[in-house]
């Protein structure tokens, strides 16, 4: 609305010229679905009523340690990183200290990853990471509502309670990265051109192996999750979904 005011000699009279865009008026009073780059936008409260559900406390009777859950589209998934040491499994605390092992939880290789969870629970699957992201407004989206309101570099919004945090990685030569910065979780599924030649991304060679598996990663910076593939060694976080 434009408001145009012209004042002349004492007997003028007051001239005041309103200019309404109908569209604009339009737009403003409308109601309903709101888009935003040709995605339909649901807020967050609303989002989260529907497909969030904070469950109960799992306690893991073989060390005692406790952790959130959280129901996500139907699922019921850990809602920290597993903090378990496996018996005859690779598994390592972020520069082989025992804080962060308390702070992020455990990297494990994909083989003792597949082994670590509790009774009942489990790695999950690359299709029900893609379902989690999904839910949480797809892959543009998801790292920042999924990842946590502290503790990372840029602090994402956690809109579902699933608190990602930033625990780096233990590269297959032994060293660590990204710790603060970049979250890196396993899934059970193996690459199915394993007997070909799996990318490493991380560094963007070609390995010939037959060690393939699918992870993510998270950094709320960008608000990306990104899926690849990468040989079993590294270490990674594991969040365990529920059977």
């Amino acid at each position: 609305m434009k408001v145009l005011i012209r004042s002349g000699r004492a007997n003028s009279e007051m001239r005041i010229i309103f200019s309404v865009t109908i569209t604009a008026f339009l737009l403003f009073v409308a109601c309903g679905t709101r888009y935003i780059g040709g995605v339909r936008a649901i807020s967050a409260s609303k989002n989260v009523q529907r497909e969030r559900i904070s469950g109960p406390a799992l306690v893991d009777s073989r060390n005692d340690n406790s952790y959130r859950t959280v129901e996500i589209g139907g699922a019921v998934w850990m809602a920290e990183n597993l903090n378990h040491e496996v018996d005859n499994g690779n598994s390592w605390c972020y520069e082989d200290d025992e804080s962060n092992c308390q702070k992020y939880g455990r990297l494990y290789d994909w083989y003792t990853a597949n082994e670590a969870c509790p009774i009942g629970w489990r790695l999950p699957t690359r299709q029900e990471w893609r379902d989690l992201i999904s839910v949480a407004g797809g892959s543009r989206e998801a790292s920042g509502k999924l990842t946590s309101a502290t503790g990372w570099k840029h602090n994402g919004t956690d809109n579902y309670g699933f608190s990602a945090l930033p625990s780096g990685i233990r590269n297959a030569n032994g060293s660590f990265d990204y710790v603060d910065a970049i979250g890196f979780w396993w899934s059970a599924t193996e690459n199915p051109s394993a007997d070909e030649k799996t990318h490493d991304a991380l560094f963007g060679r070609d390995v010939y192996s037959v060690d393939g598996a699918y992870y993510l990663k998270m950094f709320p910076s960008s608000t990306l999750v990104i899926e690849q593939y990468i040989i079993k060694s590294y270490g990674f976080s594991v969040r365990c979904i529920q059977d």
